[in-house]
């Protein structure tokens, strides 16, 4: 049985403005239906409640811009967790991104504290 759950939850925004304003009602009860379990899944990705807010902020915001590329193929659901678990990968990447950043930081701080003539160590 092909699902047509997700096509029917999501449609497409174009038409009247009438069959827009069904249409955003549409997807703000699907945030609305979704948000918890897009919050804990990356939660427990991330382990930082504050970073998964923005996750599942950025999330549906990333969902109605490409709400268009949504086929149905899938459960609605399912196509926010991707989302939500890539957005998760990213900001994990960029922690492990600015921690090795830091610790170079660190190091040239560590280097400028050096006293620059020898004599003087002496």
């Amino acid at each position: 049985m092909k699902n047509t759950h997700g096509k029917e939850q999501v449609a497409v925004l174009n038409g009247t403005t009438k069959q827009r304003e069904s249409n955003m009602a549409n997807l703000e009860a699907t945030m609305t239906r979704h948000y918890s379990s897009v919050y804990h899944l990356a939660l427990s990705i991330l382990d930082d409640p504050h970073e998964a807010e923005d996750v599942a902020q950025e999330t549906f915001i990333a969902a109605s811009v490409k709400l268009e590329g949504f086929r149905g193929d899938s459960d609605v659901k399912t196509w926010l967790f991707s989302i939500a678990i890539n957005r998760s990968r990213g900001n994990l990447r960029k922690r492990k991104t600015q921690r090795a950043l830091n610790n170079i930081l660190q190091s040239f701080q560590r280097l400028a504290s050096y006293p620059r003539n020898p004599e003087k160590v002496a």
